[in-house]
């Protein structure tokens, strides 16, 4: 089972965050209520929860901005999104591997831009004690 769950939402807004891509102009990319389908991904995305990250629960908002051949092209942290770097940095790079259908206006494929709501979740392993010894 995947230590994080993304479940789309709609909408945009929020603080930019670079991404290793070209920088794009957020008009260019249709928000949800300006599409007839939005994009959705062809297949799982797994976020690994990264082994040196801070245990403990954290829940952000992440927009992604889609092209239209499918490719995430930036991903930017909703100003209320509160993730630590390392989880930020992993969410980041799993949505920029990943790969969409494009989300569509009038039957063509548009750029535009798909919120996510993302979680991690990590809980500390419990305390071993030793077996007690028997006589």
């Amino acid at each position: 089972m995947p230590a994080s769950d993304a479940v789309p939402s709609t909408g945009g807004g929020g603080r930019p965050a670079a991404s290793p891509s070209e920088p794009d102009d957020e008009a260019l990319f249709l928000v949800r209520s300006q599409l007839d389908r939005a994009p959705h991904a062809t297949g799982p995305i797994d976020l690994p929860y990264p082994d040196a990250a801070p245990l403990g629960h954290y829940r952000a908002v992440m927009t992604l901005f889609v092209d239209e051949a499918g490719r995430v092209r930036r991903v930017r942290l909703d100003a209320d999104g509160m993730l630590p770097p390392l989880l930020e940095d992993a969410a980041r790079q799993a949505f920029l591997q990943a790969r969409f259908e494009p989300g569509r206006k009038d039957g063509a494929a548009v750029r535009s831009r798909l919120r996510v709501a993302v979680e991690f979740g990590a809980e500390p392993a419990p305390a071993q004690t030793a077996p007690a010894a028997s006589r």
